[in-house]
């Protein structure tokens, strides 16, 4: 085995899939997103502000740190 078929070889090894299967384009993504917002506005909206505001702070360091991959 010459070195030009160890490169293909190892090439190979470490390539990425094309799209992962559990991938749907964030679809998921946005839907929590959206009920979560939609769940602190109405939070907002029935008197607990600080708690739905501090549910918003939440919500987008979660989406924030999800959409990074972490």
């Amino acid at each position: 085995m010459g070195t030009h078929e160890d490169f293909r070889l190892w090439e190979r090894e470490i390539a990425a899939p094309d799209r992962p299967e559990h991938d749907r384009g964030g679809g998921e993504m946005l839907s929590a997103a959206l009920l979560t917002a939609a769940g602190c506005a109405v939070l907002i909206a029935l008197g607990g502000t600080v708690a739905g505001v501090a549910g918003l702070v939440v919500a987008t360091l979660i989406i924030v740190l999800w959409r990074c991959g972490l």
